[in-house]
């Protein structure tokens, strides 16, 4: 049974137990807590600690790495008060992540561990008890289910993914409250999801950061789950549809999205844009391979338009942005 007290923390073993790796410091409390041995799989979670910090209240564990270092996604879960500053530092004393969790998130971050005594600290700095559940997980590899919950004025949420080949990978994108976009690295797969989706993109080999931007007002409850690797390029026609494009809000005015192609390929671009009367969309394509982009003509609410492209070989992208002068959201449909 759990102690009746203001501060709790749980700390649940997976591989082995480790006793006194920690000091926890809390105004009232019976802690315990788990690591698992370094051999873990990489889509294993290798740290769990949960519990109840009082106002006020901190818990600073320390997890030993003993086999250098070691990249790891975390996800953190706040209920209650709060919010909960957590700061996770490295061996070296370097602070790895550090941030405010909001009561109602499952926020996720990434970074890594060194050899030594990794520390971290969480402090509830609302006005009320604050439960909290603190995962430590490998870097996955797709497929992959990644989930979480941000409030408005709270964090982003990221993790890093492994794809273990070149290929096209499928995201759904799931969307239970609020709104999001959807982020694979720095503009590469940028894309919005009011409403459940499922996409198809090209991804390279490798491990890439993903990200999820909340909308900031409503948040966003969300689910990316990703498939295994299909084909190995995009095939003609390539077709793709979106909304919710809002120039006047900087989290949710544009979008990018990558097209593979096996084969240089003179091709016909056809995009048509749904919204207000006298909003806009701008669009260019940045061919693979090359520095500049390549500009088409805006298109308008309720106008289709048509463009011939000569792509080459590889990724090239192809880029959306809603006007800043915009008075409401943008739908599209975009056809290669």
């Amino acid at each position: 049974m759990r102690p009746q007290s203001d501060s709790y923390v749980n700390w649940h073993s997976r591989g082995f137990r480790l006793v006194g790796l920690f000091l926890l410091v809390l105004f009232v409390g019976i802690f315990s807590s788990s690591v698992a041995a370094d051999s873990a799989a990489t889509t294993d979670e290798f740290f769990f600690l949960d519990g109840t910090l009082a106002p006020g209240g901190s818990v600073n564990p320390v997890y030993p790495n003993f086999t250098g270092n070691r990249d790891f996604n975390f996800a953190l879960t706040i209920t209650g008060s709060g919010p909960v500053a957590f700061t996770l530092r490295n061996a070296s004393n370097t602070i790895v992540w550090q941030g405010n969790v909001q009561a109602g998130e499952t926020l996720w971050g990434s970074g890594t561990l060194t050899l030594g005594q990794n520390h971290m600290t969480l402090l509830n700095t609302g006005a009320a008890s604050a439960g909290f559940e603190l995962y430590l997980y490998d870097l996955p590899a797709a497929p992959y289910v990644w989930s979480g919950a941000a409030v408005g004025i709270g964090l982003s949420s990221e993790a890093r993914v492994h794809f273990p080949s070149d290929g096209l990978y499928t995201f759904n994108l799931g969307v239970t409250s609020g709104k999001y976009q959807f982020l694979l690295d720095d503009m590469y797969i940028q894309k919005t999801a009011v409403s459940p989706t499922s996409v198809t993109y090209f991804v390279p080999a490798g491990t890439h950061d993903l990200s999820i931007v909340q909308d900031s007002t409503a948040g966003a409850a969300w689910q990316v789950s990703i498939s295994d690797v299909g084909a190995s390029n995009n095939s003609l026609p390539y077709a793709k549809a979106g909304g919710g494009l809002a120039g006047d809000d900087p989290r949710f005015a544009e979008e990018w999205l990558p097209i593979a192609l096996g084969a240089a390929t003179q091709l016909n671009l056809e995009l048509s844009v749904t919204g207000a009367d006298g909003d806009n969309l701008a669009l260019e394509v940045l061919p693979a391979g090359q520095a500049l982009h390549v500009p088409l003509p805006d298109v308008y609410a309720g106008e289709t338009t048509w463009s011939t492209l000569d792509l080459p070989e590889g990724i090239s992208l192809i880029h959306l942005t809603a006007d800043v002068a915009n008075v409401g959201t943008l739908g599209y449909e975009l056809t290669l």
